[in-house]
Protein backbone atom coordinates (compact mmCIF):
# COMPACT_ATOMS: atom_id res chain seq x y z
CA UNK A 1 0.00 0.00 0.00
CA UNK A 2 1.00 3.73 -0.60
CA UNK A 3 -0.21 6.69 2.07
CA UNK A 4 0.18 9.94 0.42
CA UNK A 5 1.64 12.54 2.99
CA UNK A 6 -1.36 14.98 4.42
CA UNK A 7 -2.19 17.70 2.38
CA UNK A 8 -3.81 21.04 4.00
CA UNK A 9 -5.13 21.97 0.48
CA UNK A 10 -7.46 18.91 -0.02
CA UNK A 11 -9.43 18.44 -2.91
CA UNK A 12 -12.18 15.50 -3.22
CA UNK A 13 -10.01 13.36 -5.56
CA UNK A 14 -7.00 13.83 -3.25
CA UNK A 15 -5.45 10.69 -2.51
CA UNK A 16 -4.86 9.51 0.97
CA UNK A 17 -3.99 5.82 0.30
CA UNK A 18 -3.40 3.00 -3.11
CA UNK A 19 -2.71 -0.50 -2.79
CA UNK A 20 -2.86 -3.01 -6.05
CA UNK A 21 -2.05 -6.65 -5.42
CA UNK A 22 -3.19 -9.77 -6.14
CA UNK A 23 -5.09 -12.92 -4.68
CA UNK A 24 -5.80 -16.33 -7.05
CA UNK A 25 -6.21 -14.79 -10.59
CA UNK A 26 -7.52 -11.49 -9.65
CA UNK A 27 -6.07 -8.04 -9.05
CA UNK A 28 -7.54 -5.91 -6.19
CA UNK A 29 -7.25 -2.36 -6.28
CA UNK A 30 -8.31 -0.34 -3.47
CA UNK A 31 -8.13 3.76 -3.31
CA UNK A 32 -8.96 5.92 -0.34
CA UNK A 33 -9.28 9.66 -0.96
CA UNK A 34 -8.67 12.72 1.61
CA UNK A 35 -11.27 14.77 0.38
CA UNK A 36 -14.97 15.31 0.33
CA UNK A 37 -17.61 12.80 -1.25
CA UNK A 38 -17.83 12.39 -5.01
CA UNK A 39 -19.66 10.08 -7.74
CA UNK A 40 -18.44 8.31 -10.12
CA UNK A 41 -20.88 9.86 -12.40
CA UNK A 42 -18.88 13.48 -11.93
CA UNK A 43 -15.71 11.02 -13.59
CA UNK A 44 -14.17 11.55 -17.11
CA UNK A 45 -11.16 10.41 -18.53
CA UNK A 46 -11.28 13.16 -20.77
CA UNK A 47 -13.17 15.47 -18.49
CA UNK A 48 -12.15 18.12 -16.10
CA UNK A 49 -12.40 15.24 -13.03
CA UNK A 50 -10.68 11.78 -12.98
CA UNK A 51 -9.36 9.00 -11.20
CA UNK A 52 -7.26 6.43 -12.85
CA UNK A 53 -4.87 4.06 -12.25
CA UNK A 54 -1.96 3.48 -14.94
CA UNK A 55 -0.48 -0.03 -15.84
CA UNK A 56 2.83 0.42 -17.61
CA UNK A 57 5.10 -2.76 -18.76
CA UNK A 58 7.46 -2.68 -21.30
CA UNK A 59 6.59 -0.28 -23.96
CA UNK A 60 2.82 -0.19 -23.28
CA UNK A 61 0.87 1.71 -20.78
CA UNK A 62 -2.51 1.83 -19.56
CA UNK A 63 -5.16 3.80 -17.68
CA UNK A 64 -7.66 2.00 -15.85
CA UNK A 65 -10.21 5.40 -15.43
CA UNK A 66 -13.43 5.49 -13.28
CA UNK A 67 -16.35 5.76 -14.95
CA UNK A 68 -20.17 5.35 -14.65
CA UNK A 69 -22.32 3.00 -16.35
CA UNK A 70 -26.67 3.07 -15.53
CA UNK A 71 -25.70 4.32 -12.30
CA UNK A 72 -23.07 1.61 -11.68
CA UNK A 73 -19.14 2.40 -11.23
CA UNK A 74 -17.37 0.79 -13.76
CA UNK A 75 -13.73 0.77 -15.25
CA UNK A 76 -13.25 2.02 -18.74
CA UNK A 77 -10.00 1.05 -20.19
CA UNK A 78 -7.55 3.65 -22.04
CA UNK A 79 -4.64 2.74 -24.28
CA UNK A 80 -2.11 5.60 -23.71
CA UNK A 81 1.13 4.05 -25.31
CA UNK A 82 0.38 3.25 -27.96
CA UNK A 83 -2.82 5.11 -28.23
CA UNK A 84 -6.30 3.32 -28.81
CA UNK A 85 -9.84 3.63 -28.24
CA UNK A 86 -10.88 3.58 -24.42
CA UNK A 87 -13.16 0.26 -23.65
CA UNK A 88 -15.06 -0.98 -20.38
CA UNK A 89 -13.36 -4.06 -19.06
CA UNK A 90 -14.62 -6.65 -16.98
CA UNK A 91 -14.34 -5.84 -13.55
CA UNK A 92 -16.20 -5.59 -10.41
CA UNK A 93 -16.16 -1.99 -8.93
CA UNK A 94 -17.47 -0.69 -6.02
CA UNK A 95 -17.68 2.60 -4.30
CA UNK A 96 -18.72 3.85 -0.47
CA UNK A 97 -18.21 7.10 0.61
CA UNK A 98 -14.09 7.74 -0.03
CA UNK A 99 -13.10 4.52 -0.73
CA UNK A 100 -13.12 2.77 -4.48
CA UNK A 101 -12.47 -1.18 -4.63
CA UNK A 102 -12.06 -2.82 -7.84
CA UNK A 103 -11.53 -6.46 -9.10
CA UNK A 104 -9.87 -7.59 -12.50
CA UNK A 105 -7.88 -10.16 -13.92
CA UNK A 106 -4.26 -9.14 -15.22
CA UNK A 107 -5.57 -10.24 -18.67
CA UNK A 108 -9.11 -8.46 -18.85
CA UNK A 109 -6.97 -5.38 -18.59
CA UNK A 110 -4.58 -6.02 -21.26
CA UNK A 111 -0.68 -6.68 -19.01
CA UNK A 112 1.05 -10.01 -19.31
CA UNK A 113 2.24 -12.11 -16.76
CA UNK A 114 5.61 -10.98 -15.42
CA UNK A 115 6.73 -7.33 -13.94
CA UNK A 116 5.35 -3.92 -14.18
CA UNK A 117 4.57 -0.53 -12.63
CA UNK A 118 1.77 0.78 -11.63
CA UNK A 119 0.24 4.18 -9.81
CA UNK A 120 -2.62 6.20 -9.66
CA UNK A 121 -3.40 10.05 -10.53
CA UNK A 122 -6.03 12.32 -10.03
CA UNK A 123 -7.79 16.12 -11.57
CA UNK A 124 -9.66 17.93 -10.26
CA UNK A 125 -11.48 21.09 -11.70
CA UNK A 126 -7.32 22.10 -12.42
CA UNK A 127 -6.07 20.04 -9.53
CA UNK A 128 -3.60 17.15 -9.98
CA UNK A 129 -2.31 14.72 -7.51
CA UNK A 130 -0.60 11.79 -8.57
CA UNK A 131 1.09 8.72 -6.38
CA UNK A 132 4.65 7.47 -7.54
CA UNK A 133 5.38 4.41 -9.72
CA UNK A 134 5.38 1.16 -7.58
CA UNK A 135 6.60 -1.91 -8.71
CA UNK A 136 4.82 -5.17 -8.93
CA UNK A 137 4.25 -8.40 -10.86
CA UNK A 138 1.28 -9.81 -12.45
CA UNK A 139 0.79 -13.97 -11.68
CA UNK A 140 -1.28 -16.48 -13.17
CA UNK A 141 -2.22 -17.43 -10.11
CA UNK A 142 -0.79 -15.61 -6.67
CA UNK A 143 -0.89 -17.68 -3.48
CA UNK A 144 1.23 -18.61 -0.59
CA UNK A 145 3.80 -21.28 -1.24
CA UNK A 146 2.78 -24.52 -0.57
CA UNK A 147 -1.07 -23.05 -0.53
CA UNK A 148 -3.69 -25.91 -1.05
CA UNK A 149 -2.87 -28.33 -3.99
CA UNK A 150 0.43 -27.05 -4.16
CA UNK A 151 1.66 -28.63 -0.61
CA UNK A 152 0.74 -32.28 -2.35
CA UNK A 153 2.47 -31.26 -6.12
CA UNK A 154 3.75 -34.77 -7.21
CA UNK A 155 7.84 -34.97 -7.30
CA UNK A 156 8.38 -32.74 -4.55
CA UNK A 157 7.82 -31.76 -0.91
CA UNK A 158 6.37 -28.16 0.11
CA UNK A 159 5.76 -27.78 3.77
CA UNK A 160 4.52 -24.07 4.55
CA UNK A 161 4.88 -23.71 8.57
CA UNK A 162 2.51 -20.98 8.57
CA UNK A 163 -0.46 -23.36 7.01
CA UNK A 164 -0.29 -25.64 9.85
CA UNK A 165 -2.80 -24.24 12.20
CA UNK A 166 -5.22 -22.36 10.00
CA UNK A 167 -7.90 -23.46 7.49
CA UNK A 168 -8.78 -21.12 4.58
CA UNK A 169 -12.11 -21.08 4.48
CA UNK A 170 -12.83 -21.55 8.46
CA UNK A 171 -16.05 -24.74 7.77
CA UNK A 172 -18.68 -22.29 8.52
CA UNK A 173 -17.75 -19.63 6.05
CA UNK A 174 -16.59 -22.33 2.95
CA UNK A 175 -20.62 -23.32 3.01
CA UNK A 176 -21.63 -19.36 2.23
CA UNK A 177 -18.85 -18.98 -0.53
CA UNK A 178 -20.50 -19.48 -3.84
CA UNK A 179 -18.67 -21.02 -6.96
CA UNK A 180 -16.38 -19.36 -8.36
CA UNK A 181 -18.21 -16.45 -10.80
CA UNK A 182 -20.15 -17.13 -13.66
CA UNK A 183 -22.64 -14.59 -15.87
CA UNK A 184 -25.80 -16.38 -16.28
CA UNK A 185 -26.70 -16.08 -20.53
CA UNK A 186 -30.54 -16.82 -22.21
CA UNK A 187 -31.51 -20.24 -21.40
CA UNK A 188 -31.87 -22.34 -23.96
CA UNK A 189 -35.07 -25.32 -23.05
CA UNK A 190 -33.22 -26.72 -19.91
CA UNK A 191 -29.78 -25.64 -20.80
CA UNK A 192 -29.12 -22.70 -18.49
CA UNK A 193 -25.12 -21.21 -19.71
CA UNK A 194 -23.43 -19.02 -17.77
CA UNK A 195 -19.90 -17.06 -18.69
CA UNK A 196 -17.07 -17.10 -17.29
CA UNK A 197 -13.22 -17.04 -18.31
CA UNK A 198 -11.69 -14.20 -19.82
CA UNK A 199 -13.89 -11.64 -21.48
CA UNK A 200 -15.08 -11.66 -24.98
CA UNK A 201 -13.29 -9.10 -26.93
CA UNK A 202 -10.42 -10.97 -25.39
CA UNK A 203 -10.59 -14.01 -25.70
CA UNK A 204 -8.67 -16.22 -28.72
CA UNK A 205 -11.30 -19.18 -28.12
CA UNK A 206 -14.00 -21.11 -26.29
CA UNK A 207 -14.26 -24.10 -24.48
CA UNK A 208 -17.26 -25.48 -22.13
CA UNK A 209 -17.53 -27.13 -18.74
CA UNK A 210 -20.45 -29.84 -18.33
CA UNK A 211 -21.96 -31.86 -15.54
CA UNK A 212 -23.79 -31.88 -12.60
CA UNK A 213 -23.38 -29.87 -9.56
CA UNK A 214 -19.41 -31.61 -9.40
CA UNK A 215 -18.37 -29.82 -12.51
CA UNK A 216 -19.50 -26.53 -11.48
CA UNK A 217 -16.78 -27.24 -8.58
CA UNK A 218 -14.30 -27.24 -10.94
CA UNK A 219 -15.29 -23.69 -12.10
CA UNK A 220 -12.22 -21.75 -10.02
CA UNK A 221 -9.54 -24.44 -11.21
CA UNK A 222 -11.04 -24.00 -15.30
CA UNK A 223 -11.11 -20.33 -14.47
CA UNK A 224 -7.04 -20.73 -13.90
CA UNK A 225 -6.50 -22.87 -17.27
CA UNK A 226 -8.94 -19.74 -18.96
CA UNK A 227 -6.90 -17.17 -18.36
CA UNK A 228 -3.76 -18.29 -19.51
CA UNK A 229 -4.81 -19.62 -22.61
CA UNK A 230 -7.37 -16.67 -23.20
CA UNK A 231 -10.48 -18.80 -23.40
CA UNK A 232 -13.96 -18.31 -22.81
CA UNK A 233 -15.78 -20.29 -21.33
CA UNK A 234 -19.23 -21.68 -20.89
CA UNK A 235 -20.71 -23.71 -17.99
CA UNK A 236 -23.67 -26.21 -18.35
CA UNK A 237 -24.31 -27.98 -15.55
CA UNK A 238 -27.73 -29.00 -13.78
CA UNK A 239 -27.56 -29.94 -10.52
CA UNK A 240 -27.94 -34.19 -10.03
CA UNK A 241 -27.78 -34.35 -13.62
CA UNK A 242 -24.21 -36.24 -14.69
CA UNK A 243 -23.72 -35.51 -18.69
CA UNK A 244 -24.88 -39.56 -19.03
CA UNK A 245 -27.38 -41.30 -21.32
CA UNK A 246 -27.74 -43.97 -18.32
CA UNK A 247 -30.50 -41.49 -16.61
CA UNK A 248 -29.74 -40.48 -13.17
CA UNK A 249 -32.13 -41.45 -10.54
CA UNK A 250 -34.08 -38.42 -9.25
CA UNK A 251 -36.10 -38.66 -5.93
CA UNK A 252 -38.91 -38.39 -8.67
CA UNK A 253 -39.59 -39.87 -12.07
CA UNK A 254 -40.48 -36.39 -13.47
CA UNK A 255 -36.81 -35.28 -12.08
CA UNK A 256 -35.41 -38.29 -13.82
CA UNK A 257 -36.75 -37.59 -17.01
CA UNK A 258 -35.94 -34.01 -16.72
CA UNK A 259 -32.21 -35.07 -16.70
CA UNK A 260 -32.43 -37.17 -19.62
CA UNK A 261 -33.90 -34.58 -21.76
CA UNK A 262 -31.52 -32.15 -20.62
CA UNK A 263 -28.19 -34.21 -21.40
CA UNK A 264 -29.93 -34.25 -25.10
CA UNK A 265 -30.58 -30.35 -24.79
CA UNK A 266 -26.98 -29.74 -24.03
CA UNK A 267 -25.87 -31.87 -26.82
CA UNK A 268 -27.92 -29.72 -29.36
CA UNK A 269 -26.71 -26.65 -27.33
CA UNK A 270 -23.15 -27.47 -28.28
CA UNK A 271 -24.22 -28.64 -32.60
CA UNK A 272 -25.34 -25.07 -32.39
CA UNK A 273 -21.93 -23.38 -31.05
CA UNK A 274 -19.49 -24.96 -33.13
CA UNK A 275 -16.90 -21.96 -31.69
CA UNK A 276 -16.48 -24.51 -28.77
CA UNK A 277 -14.05 -26.70 -29.68
CA UNK A 278 -13.02 -28.39 -26.02
CA UNK A 279 -14.96 -29.19 -23.10
CA UNK A 280 -14.62 -30.43 -19.83
CA UNK A 281 -16.47 -32.92 -18.43
CA UNK A 282 -17.15 -34.00 -14.77
CA UNK A 283 -19.90 -35.28 -12.44
CA UNK A 284 -20.14 -37.02 -8.91
CA UNK A 285 -19.20 -40.91 -8.85
CA UNK A 286 -21.78 -41.92 -5.84
CA UNK A 287 -25.10 -41.65 -8.20
CA UNK A 288 -27.70 -44.30 -9.16
CA UNK A 289 -28.54 -44.66 -12.61
CA UNK A 290 -31.15 -46.32 -14.79
CA UNK A 291 -29.35 -47.81 -17.15
CA UNK A 292 -25.32 -48.58 -17.39
CA UNK A 293 -23.47 -45.43 -16.59
CA UNK A 294 -20.22 -47.26 -18.07
CA UNK A 295 -21.99 -47.47 -21.32
CA UNK A 296 -24.17 -44.09 -20.59
CA UNK A 297 -21.20 -41.94 -19.78
CA UNK A 298 -19.34 -43.33 -23.00
CA UNK A 299 -22.48 -42.90 -25.48
CA UNK A 300 -22.76 -39.18 -24.12
CA UNK A 301 -19.26 -38.02 -24.79
CA UNK A 302 -18.91 -39.95 -28.04
CA UNK A 303 -22.23 -38.12 -29.24
CA UNK A 304 -20.81 -34.73 -28.85
CA UNK A 305 -20.30 -33.07 -32.43
CA UNK A 306 -16.98 -33.17 -34.37
CA UNK A 307 -16.84 -29.60 -34.33
CA UNK A 308 -15.53 -30.26 -30.54
CA UNK A 309 -11.66 -31.49 -31.02
CA UNK A 310 -10.82 -32.40 -27.07
CA UNK A 311 -12.73 -33.80 -24.56
CA UNK A 312 -11.02 -33.69 -20.93
CA UNK A 313 -12.88 -35.64 -18.04
CA UNK A 314 -12.00 -34.58 -14.56
CA UNK A 315 -12.46 -38.05 -12.27
CA UNK A 316 -14.23 -37.38 -9.64
CA UNK A 317 -13.38 -35.73 -6.54
CA UNK A 318 -13.02 -37.64 -3.02
CA UNK A 319 -16.15 -37.85 -0.88
CA UNK A 320 -16.34 -37.97 3.12
CA UNK A 321 -19.06 -40.51 4.10
CA UNK A 322 -18.95 -39.47 8.15
CA UNK A 323 -18.57 -35.20 8.33
CA UNK A 324 -15.59 -34.25 8.90
CA UNK A 325 -15.51 -30.14 9.53
CA UNK A 326 -16.61 -31.19 13.50
CA UNK A 327 -13.20 -32.18 13.67
CA UNK A 328 -11.43 -29.25 11.73
CA UNK A 329 -13.70 -26.57 13.82
CA UNK A 330 -12.11 -28.57 17.43
CA UNK A 331 -8.53 -28.55 16.05
CA UNK A 332 -9.00 -25.03 14.69
CA UNK A 333 -10.50 -23.64 18.00
CA UNK A 334 -7.93 -25.63 20.13
CA UNK A 335 -4.93 -24.06 17.77
CA UNK A 336 -3.72 -27.06 17.41
CA UNK A 337 -1.88 -28.69 13.70
CA UNK A 338 -4.64 -30.82 11.42
CA UNK A 339 -2.55 -32.42 9.31
CA UNK A 340 -4.27 -36.04 8.35
CA UNK A 341 -5.65 -35.97 11.65
CA UNK A 342 -9.73 -35.43 9.99
CA UNK A 343 -8.54 -37.39 6.75
CA UNK A 344 -11.39 -39.75 5.65
CA UNK A 345 -10.57 -42.98 4.89
CA UNK A 346 -9.43 -43.48 0.55
CA UNK A 347 -11.26 -46.62 0.79
CA UNK A 348 -14.73 -45.21 0.92
CA UNK A 349 -14.18 -41.80 -0.42
CA UNK A 350 -12.91 -42.53 -3.97
CA UNK A 351 -15.75 -44.48 -5.63
CA UNK A 352 -15.46 -46.06 -9.56
CA UNK A 353 -16.24 -43.06 -11.41
CA UNK A 354 -17.87 -44.80 -14.37
CA UNK A 355 -16.90 -41.71 -17.13
CA UNK A 356 -12.89 -43.06 -16.16
CA UNK A 357 -13.57 -46.18 -18.71
CA UNK A 358 -15.01 -43.79 -21.43
CA UNK A 359 -10.98 -42.64 -22.32
CA UNK A 360 -10.38 -43.47 -25.94
CA UNK A 361 -10.03 -40.74 -29.08
CA UNK A 362 -10.51 -37.39 -28.64
CA UNK A 363 -11.50 -38.19 -24.49
CA UNK A 364 -9.16 -37.78 -21.83
CA UNK A 365 -9.59 -38.60 -18.53
CA UNK A 366 -7.70 -35.97 -16.03
CA UNK A 367 -6.95 -37.89 -12.68
CA UNK A 368 -6.10 -35.38 -9.80
CA UNK A 369 -6.07 -37.87 -6.85
CA UNK A 370 -3.21 -37.54 -6.20
CA UNK A 371 -3.24 -33.75 -5.12
CA UNK A 372 -6.35 -35.06 -2.71
CA UNK A 373 -5.12 -38.83 -1.23
CA UNK A 374 -2.00 -40.61 -0.28
CA UNK A 375 -2.28 -44.83 -0.56
CA UNK A 376 -4.76 -44.84 2.68
CA UNK A 377 -6.13 -41.54 3.31
CA UNK A 378 -7.70 -37.93 1.64
CA UNK A 379 -6.90 -35.50 4.25
CA UNK A 380 -9.91 -32.48 5.06
CA UNK A 381 -7.31 -29.70 4.99
CA UNK A 382 -4.59 -29.21 2.49
CA UNK A 383 -1.60 -26.62 2.43
CA UNK A 384 -4.06 -24.95 5.29
CA UNK A 385 -7.18 -25.04 2.38
CA UNK A 386 -10.35 -27.05 3.14
CA UNK A 387 -10.86 -28.96 0.80
CA UNK A 388 -14.52 -29.62 0.86
CA UNK A 389 -17.24 -27.18 1.95
CA UNK A 390 -19.97 -29.96 2.70
CA UNK A 391 -18.62 -33.95 2.60
CA UNK A 392 -19.11 -34.06 -1.22
CA UNK A 393 -18.06 -30.03 -2.98
CA UNK A 394 -14.65 -28.94 -3.26
CA UNK A 395 -14.30 -25.05 -1.67
CA UNK A 396 -14.21 -22.95 -4.37
CA UNK A 397 -10.13 -22.18 -2.64
CA UNK A 398 -9.12 -25.29 -3.29
CA UNK A 399 -10.48 -25.73 -6.72
CA UNK A 400 -8.24 -22.48 -7.72
CA UNK A 401 -4.95 -24.11 -6.27
CA UNK A 402 -5.67 -27.44 -8.39
CA UNK A 403 -5.84 -25.01 -11.62
CA UNK A 404 -2.05 -23.97 -12.03
CA UNK A 405 -1.89 -28.00 -12.54
CA UNK A 406 -5.05 -28.83 -14.83
CA UNK A 407 -3.02 -26.61 -16.76
CA UNK A 408 0.16 -28.48 -16.75
CA UNK A 409 -1.91 -31.57 -17.24
CA UNK A 410 -2.79 -30.61 -21.24
CA UNK A 411 0.73 -30.12 -22.28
Amino acid sequence: MYESPANPQVGPLDIASASLGQEGTELHLEITTRGGAWEPSQLHHRGPNALCLTLTHANTSTALCVAAAKGRPILRRVPLVPSGRPGRIAATVTHQGRTLTAAFTPTDVGLPFGPFKWSVASRWNGGVDQLPEVDARARLFAAPECFGAAARAPGRTCENPSLRTVVTPTPDDALLIPNAPCAPYNPVGLVYPCYFGVAADRARSTIALLGDSHAEQWRAAIEVVAQSKRWRAISLSRAGCPFNTAGAKRRARAETAECRRWVGQVRDFLVDHREIHTVFVAARASVDFEGDPVTGAREALRSLPASIRRIYVLRATPEAVEPETTCVDRRLRAGATIGSVCAVPRSTALPPDPQRRAAGGRVRILDFTPYFCDASKCPSVIGGVLVRKDGSHLTRAFAGTLGPFVLRSLS
